[in-house]
């Protein structure tokens, strides 16, 4: 029997012990314990506390325009660039030399307006419109064409602070302007028709100053609604 024992290619293998029961090591046993259907069930555990998102930063969100504002835009400050243009240059090309005699001499001056500060003060404030109007006549093109408007927070602000300052300085340019020729014997003398000439290049650069005021206001007016329905 031994012998076969150790011939026998299969070795039989051990028992393996009984699985220790979890609910000896506390003195109790599982199938004492009663099993009943009134028993509540355990309470679902709490939700976890959902941190709340930070209130979002204020977005500046731009007013819109149709294309039609947009074209009536351009086509107002073209009319700012093309005024102021053409007073600057009729009060550029005022430059205007005549000669009369004193009795023992003859004199040739010659009479423009860097002479009187009123009309350089003129030609000053009507560049200056006109390179802001051929600024805002680029911008209201390419937002045109593009449908892309510059837009920044504080936009319609600085548009309405420089188009009022334009505005009163134009106004004051073309008072000055006029109330210089106004004066008898100071530009406007009938004496010499050279200085006529000049005179009348000066008039009509004052009153195309008054022109560009009065087509200014329509953009100032604009501006300023834009501004009150954003503050509200």
């Amino acid at each position: 029997m031994d012998r076969l024992k150790l011939l026998s290619p299969f070795k039989s293998k051990p028992a393996k012990p009984p699985a220790p029961n979890p609910a000896a090591r506390f003195g109790t046993s599982s199938s004492s314990r009663p099993v009943s259907s009134s028993q509540p069930s355990r309470p679902a555990p709490p939700p976890l506390a959902m941190e709340t998102p930070a209130p979002a930063a204020y977005a500046y969100t731009p007013e819109l325009r149709s294309r039609r504002d947009v074209l009536f835009s351009l086509l107002l400050r073209f009319a700012h660039f093309l005024i102021a243009l053409i007073a600057f240059s009729t009060m550029a090309a005022s430059k205007q030399t005549f000669t009369f005699h004193t009795g023992f001499t003859e004199l040739s001056p010659t009479i423009q307006f860097s002479d009187y500060v009123p009309f350089s003060f003129l030609v000053g404030t009507m560049v200056v419109i006109a390179c802001w109007a051929l600024v805002l006549v680029a911008l209201d093109a390419v937002e045109l064409m593009t449908g892309r408007a510059l837009a920044f927070r504080w936009k319609t602000w600085v548009w309405l602070t420089i188009d009022a300052i334009l505005t009163l300085l134009s106004f004051g340019a073309g008072c000055a302007a006029l109330g210089v020729t106004s004066i008898k014997g100071l530009v406007c003398d009938t004496q010499y028709s050279a200085s006529q000439s000049f005179c009348i290049h000066a008039k009509i650069a004052g009153s195309l100053a008054f022109i560009e005021w009065a087509a200014m206001l329509p953009s100032v007016t604009g501006s300023l609604m834009t501004v009150l329905r954003e503050s509200l």
